[in-house]
């Protein structure tokens, strides 16, 4: 016992050390005068969280040497890893933090073993709870709603989640205008160049309804989109709510499910704004749970193969709309549909296939054939060079003086290299993208460019490594809120391209407080990490670790499309901005359901 308590002590010792460690760079100082700066005192909140880690190691020591496993000490090691590249990039904007000096090497591996130590025995006993607790059981006894919610309990979940929503409709009436908004608007009547930058039958669909509410007025015009769309998501949402009870999971967990839609301001703020993201959303939930009640053994084995047969239909519909609205969708749903291959009995193999080939093929008859004969022209192709494009831009700022002639002229025939250092935003891309020459790059332009960009990688590879760590962190750092551009998107905008007479109605004292009220959320801790896009990727990776923990490997199959939307964040133009992860954090609640439940039973997965 006294053993056990000495290092439960020694543990929360080190890990209160490292968790109060703001960052700061061991430069021309001695390692020691470096932690004695940040650790000068002993603070009250310090003490705090030495007391409770003591308490928790103690507590949870025997559990974590019984429950560890190979598992736990990876997954610990991804996060010790993200929290040094988080803490490193956002306080020192580079990779200082860790490499700046042979003390700061001493010093990172420090923090490193103390947030190892932590996430190791955290991740442990969480499995080890996980697994005495059936939380998810399909089909068990669980307490019920009243009778007339249990009969309605659909439209219970609309009215509460757009009650709840109505707040910001109203006082944002008739609704947010943002930039990608107003391009979509600004396309569909002419204003500029209707191009496939944003999905173009979505675009036609917006378009149309504010054409139609443009009979009456510019303002009726954008609160008949907002009405619309807002209404698409809460079906959605309310679907998937109902579904959730049908599974018959707790009461807790459907509780939970219908507040975190109907109460978390993202939600209520999203609604209200005119852009892709919203519909995309709702659609992407409702693909995700009908995939989820798709590949739940126990429910398939109640169904019959027509009604098998039916509900992958359904599920097909609902991928054709995630790809339609937003251009990305695609590359969630098709390799999602392919490996739902490997979650169904082999009956339904060919209909899946089916099924996936008819989405793909789908979607590039639609970009390829009927876009084109619209008139409707190609995105840029400069939208999937960010990676590159920022790796470039740094290595200029940094290493201007190390570049050959060949290099500018090939770098110059694509990005205009005299405003490249200068308009370098390490969060944000845009302002490099911006210098791209559009129509006057050629195929053979980008050979060159890439040429030169792999010569100079090969004299400065590091400089690369932290243009993209700089511009992905908040994707994997889970402490981070995006500083590049805002999480929602509360403002109208107007261009001279065409002029909108759309503006808000309501005081603008009434849109201020709204938006201090979302925006406090992300200030309280607790609060901040579930709008912040790192919460997510974690939250996912923990899932996927549990069912490893319980030999369930195939059921990780199921979360194919939340983590490709993770690599599609990652090399998107904004470090961790919410917007990009807003579909995942709309179905982490499905995603958490299906994790404890496929990992509670030995399932095979077949129809016998």
């Amino acid at each position: 016992m006294k053993k056990k308590y000495g290092v439960s002590i020694l543990l929360a010792w080190l890990t209160a050390m490292v968790i109060s460690l703001s960052g700061a760079y061991a430069d021309g100082v001695s390692m020691l005068d470096v932690l004695g700066r940040e650790m000068y005192g002993i603070s009250f909140d310090k003490f705090i969280i030495f007391i409770g880690l003591a308490i928790f190691y103690e507590k949870s020591w025997d559990t974590f040497r019984k429950s560890r496993s190979w598992i736990t000490h990876l997954i610990a090691v991804i996060f010790s890893a993200c929290m040094l590249i988080g803490i490193s990039y956002s306080v020192q904007g580079s990779w200082a933090f860790i490499m700046g000096s042979k003390y700061q090497i001493v010093i990172a591996a420090f923090s490193f073993a103390g947030y190892f130590i932590l996430f190791d025995v955290a991740l442990s006993v969480l499995y080890c709870w996980l697994d005495k607790r059936n939380i998810c059981r399909t089909g068990r006894t669980e307490a019920s709603f009243s009778k007339f919610i249990e009969n309605h309990y659909f439209l219970f979940c609309f009215l509460v989640i757009y009650l709840c929503w109505l707040p910001f409709i109203i006082i944002f009436f008739p609704g947010s205008v943002p930039a990608d908004g107003y391009r979509q608007l600004d396309m569909f009547v002419g204003g500029e160049t209707f191009t496939t930058r944003h999905a173009w039958v979505l675009t036609m669909f917006v378009g149309a309804l504010m054409q139609l509410g443009r009979t009456v007025s510019d303002n009726a015009g954008v609160f008949l989109v907002i009405l619309v769309t807002s209404i698409i998501e809460d079906l959605c949402f309310s679907y998937a709510c109902t579904r959730v009870r049908k599974w018959k999971a707790p009461k807790s967990f459907c509780i939970a499910c219908l507040l975190y839609f109907a109460l978390v301001p993202s939600f209520g703020a999203y609604a209200q704004t005119l852009i892709k993201d919203s519909t995309f959303c709702g659609v992407f939930v409702l693909f995700m749970v009908l995939y989820v009640d798709c590949a739940i053994p126990a429910l398939r084995k109640q169904r019959t193969q027509r009604e098998i047969r039916k509900q992958l239909i359904f599920l097909m519909i609902a991928g054709m709309l995630v790809c339609v609205c937003r251009n990305n969708g695609v590359y969630l749903v098709f390799p999602a549909m392919i490996l739902l291959i490997f979650l169904m009995s082999k009956k339904q193999m060919i209909l899946i296939l089916v099924l996936s080939l008819t989405i793909f093929g789908g979607h590039r008859v639609s970009e390829k054939v009927i876009a084109p004969s619209l008139g409707i022209k190609p995105i840029s192709t400069r939208v999937y060079f960010t990676i590159p494009f920022q790796q470039t831009a740094r290595y200029l700022a940094t290493y201007p003086d190390d570049v050959t002639k060949e290099e500018k002229k090939a770098i110059n025939a694509v990005l205009n290299y005299d405003k490249l250092a200068q308009r370098y935003n390490p969060e944000l891309s845009d302002p490099v993208k911006a210098t791209y020459r559009g129509d006057t790059v050629t195929k053979e332009n980008l050979e060159n460019y890439f040429r030169a960009w792999f010569s100079m990688f090969k004299k400065h590879p590091g400089v690369y490594v932290e243009a993209t760590l700089h511009n992905t962190y908040g994707y994997y750092y889970p402490f981070y809120t995006c500083t590049a551009q805002h999480s929602f998107k509360t403002y109208m905008k107007k261009s001279d391209h065409y002029v909108f007479n759309y503006k808000y109605v309501m005081p603008k004292e009434w849109r201020k407080a709204m938006i201090r009220y979302a925006y406090f959320w992300e200030k309280v801790p607790g609060l901040s990490q579930i709008t912040n896009a790192g919460t997510y990727t974690w939250l996912l990776i923990i899932l996927a670790g549990y069912l490893i923990h319980r030999k369930r490997w195939k059921g990780i199959l199921a979360m194919a499309a939340p983590f490709l939307n993770v690599a599609v964040c990652i090399a998107s133009p904004v470090n961790g901005l919410y917007r990009y992860v807003y579909p995942m954090a709309a179905c982490i609640f499905f995603m958490i359901y299906w994790c404890l439940e496929y990992g509670e039973k030995e399932f095979t997965g077949e129809d016998s």
